[in-house]
């Protein structure tokens, strides 16, 4: 059977509700990015039992400011059942100092485990005077285990001959697709701003990197994945798995124009596979089940996914309506590989 996502909540969804004391923290629960740490650990009650107690996971995500300024700040959940564990207000990373490429707002892409530190890839955003930002993306690194984070410098990945204007929303993951370098990357490469109405709205289709240490990155010019047609306006977060078949991707796209208003222009989910690592196929639109209804958190959209392997099942995290403005919740994946097939591009067919 082709690959399939079974909702876990499907009414009211796994909703972080921002604290209401918070002025950095008043909307959003935004691209949510799991920490993965070790499964299970042991404790001494439960060695006496001959049990194991699951340890929570902690998953970073995107909150907004009243000036619509995101920061990066965390949650720990449950895994068995995805409830809230402990909601921490401060953030974990905050915006950078004025002229910094993060200056006006940073999002989670992807937190890995890298020796004995955490390196956390996020998108970080820079207005402009003439478009409303330049996208980049940077690291931090953790010591502590990811309580903590010091930014490593500048940009990792910012314009250049292969990057126009900008790239944002990183999945890092271990790869053998290039030799020599076990660390890959897919982003979103922005390469527009389209004058919709009079609006400057961007493009961006999705791009792939290298990398032997994490921190020094090649672009990969050949291995991308194409906006599906002139009415496709950008793919963005990109989440790799690899499978007994080869590799599937799961990534979201929306239309060029009207993305906010219209519903079949709204992010969706779709899915691509890929023998090798490096050149993906565009399988169509992943099904979702139940189907989500209005009324529903994720009703109106479904965005920027995660995908979490976990034992004998394997996660998906992703944002519902307004761009995570209700929260985010998870699905279930299960299924195979169907063959290749293209998707009908965000506004020429129904939406998911």
């Amino acid at each position: 059977m082709p690959w399939s996502l079974t909702r876990q909540n499907t009414h009211s969804g796994f909703i972080l509700i921002p604290p209401t004391d918070n002025p950095l923290w008043i909307s959003h629960a935004q691209a949510p990015t799991m920490l993965p740490l070790d499964p299970r650990r042991d404790t001494a009650e439960g060695a006496q039992k001959g049990e194991e107690e699951r340890a929570v996971w902690r998953i970073f995500l995107a909150g907004r400011d009243r000036h619509n300024t995101s920061r990066i700040f965390a949650a720990d959940v449950h895994p068995d059942d995805m409830s809230l564990a402990t909601l921490h207000p401060d953030p974990v990373l905050d915006v950078g100092a004025p002229g910094a490429f993060d200056e006006h707002g940073i999002g989670p892409g992807t937190a890995i485990a890298v020796g004995g530190r955490i390196f956390l890839y996020y998108m970080g955003l820079s207005r402009k005077s003439d478009v409303p930002y330049r996208p980049n993306v940077g690291v931090a690194i953790s010591e502590d285990g990811g309580r903590s984070f010091e930014k490593f410098g500048g940009p990792l990945l910012g314009p250049s001959p292969h990057l126009p204007l900008g790239a944002g929303l990183p999945t890092v993951f271990a790869t053998d697709a290039t030799p020599g370098r076990p660390f890959g990357m897919w982003f979103s490469r922005f390469t527009e701003w389209a004058m919709i109405e009079g609006k400057p709205e961007p493009v961006y289709d999705l791009l792939y990197a290298s990398s032997a240490d994490g921190l020094d990155w090649q672009v990969h010019p050949d291995a991308n994945v194409p906006l599906a047609s002139r009415d496709e306006g950008g793919l963005v977060r990109a989440a790799v798995h690899r499978t007994a078949e080869g590799w599937l991707m799961l990534f979201t796209a929306r239309g060029r124009a009207h993305f906010r208003e219209d519903a079949e222009q709204r992010y969706r989910l779709i899915a691509a596979t890929s023998a090798d690592g490096l050149n993906f196929t565009r399988t169509g639109a992943i099904g979702l089940d139940p189907v989500p209804a209005a009324g529903d958190w994720d009703g109106e959209m479904q965005a920027y996914p995660q995908i979490v392997p976990d034992g004998n099942r394997t996660l998906v995290l992703y944002n519902g309506n307004g761009f995570g403005r209700d929260g985010f919740g998870y699905a279930l994946l299960t299924g195979t590989a169907p063959a290749a097939a293209q998707d009908t591009a965000p506004g020429q067919g129904t939406a998911t």
